[in-house]
């Protein structure tokens, strides 16, 4: 069987529940790059590289050319701090923040192309079909709040940044400087705002579904996953996320005898860290396997009563038919072997056994890489 185009753009009509541009036609930003001027990929990632660039290059610059000279103070960890933010800061954040919208469009448009989301159970209220509810879901996300509400948290983190931390800062390196660093960080703090609300949203939106419809998982999909393999995606996409949270943090340990990460930054990035934490384990993996294993109940519990009313109803005697025993007998072996192939056939994981291996170990990295990797490199 040929597998599902990842790509919305390669979707037939029939298959697109929901497009894109319903996604971020109120984010000024991505509607400015892409929208107006059509930018590529690559030139935003550059151009978001290139800022921090210039920024860190005049702290250099100004700590070789003041009087007296100060280039001691830009150490080798300042640099490799640098380079982390501008090769791996910067470009993975903006990769997830151009892509995420896309993604989750290709999710829920997957979904409605396999038919995995059946009828609403009957006992909760709301939508009853699942392009009702993924069409109330859009107009939710579609609000120009989320991007509003982003441009008054990075103002009032920057706000915050300058008279608390960068004003009482003794460093030398003026304050002009410093407040250019700030500008272009703003960009980063803007994107990782809207897409860790971006995901959260998913997660009550997936499990939502998942728990208020039936599902029709599929046995034989391709995905390994009857169907849910797109929530493997978000899960490592969590996973980079958090990894991402965690270099960041790495880089301001680097950097901390030019720029001061505060008690208050430091927990906003824990913060994320402790978001992003249920959304890997609960949110891609555990919930949506109960759906699973409760969509599985629901073909083996009839094969189950019927077993157990032959059982029970139907006991051998010495005066029994043989053809009826026989036929008793015939049936009980066929409901059994039905039973045991709807266990082995129908799949229980969103994810694969050896990909939650792998997502223990992408677990515990970030801690090690925040918190015990810089200790052991000051050895």
């Amino acid at each position: 069987m040929e597998s599902t185009s990842l790509t919305s753009s390669e979707s037939t009509p029939s298959d697109t529940l929901v497009d894109t541009r319903q996604f971020h036609q109120h984010d000024p930003l991505f509607m400015l790059l892409k929208e107006r001027w059509h930018l590529h990929d690559g030139w935003i990632l550059l151009a978001g590289s290139i800022l921090p660039t210039i920024a860190f290059s005049s702290w250099r610059v100004w700590l070789s050319f003041a009087s007296p000279p100060l280039s001691h103070l830009w150490t080798l960890n300042n640099t490799i701090s640098a380079c982390l933010l501008v090769a791996l800061v910067f470009p993975i954040l903006f990769l997830i923040y151009l892509h995420l919208p896309g993604w989750l469009v290709n999710l829920f448009n997957q979904f409605h192309t396999h038919q995995i989301i059946g009828l609403r159970h009957l006992h909760f209220p709301g939508p009853k079909t699942y392009p009702d509810a993924v069409h109330l879901l859009t107009l939710w996300m579609d609000k120009w709040w989320w991007s509003a509400g982003a441009v008054v948290l990075m103002t009032l983190y920057i706000s915050y940044r300058i008279p608390v931390i960068e004003i009482p800062n003794s460093t030398p390196v003026p304050l002009w400087i410093r407040c250019l660093t700030l500008a272009a960080f703003a960009p980063l703090i803007y994107a990782t705002i809207l897409c860790i609300v971006r995901i959260v949203i998913t997660f009550v939106a997936i499990n939502w579904l998942l728990w208020t419809f039936t599902i029709q998982i599929r046995p034989m999909h391709p995905d390994g996953s009857g169907g849910l393999g797109m929530l493997t995606k978000l899960m490592w996409l969590s996973v980079v996320m958090l990894l991402w949270d965690a270099l960041l943090f790495y880089t301001g340990q680097l950097s901390s005898n030019v720029s001061v990460f505060s008690s208050f930054e430091i927990s906003l990035l824990g913060t994320i860290y402790l978001i992003l934490i249920p959304l890997v384990l609960f949110g891609w993996t555990l919930l949506p396997h109960l759906a699973m294993v409760k969509a599985r109940d629901g073909h083996l519990v009839p094969l189950v009563n019927e077993l157990y009313q032959l059982l029970t109803q139907n006991k051998p005697s010495m005066n029994e038919d043989t053809e009826r025993m026989k036929a008793t007998t015939d049936r009980l072996s066929e409901l059994e072997r039905r039973i045991t192939l709807v266990r082995t056939t129908f799949p229980t994981w969103p994810v694969e056994l050896q990909a939650l291996t792998r997502l223990i170990v992408a677990l515990i990295l970030p801690p090690l890489i925040a918190f015990l990797l810089p200790k052991l490199l000051s050895y």
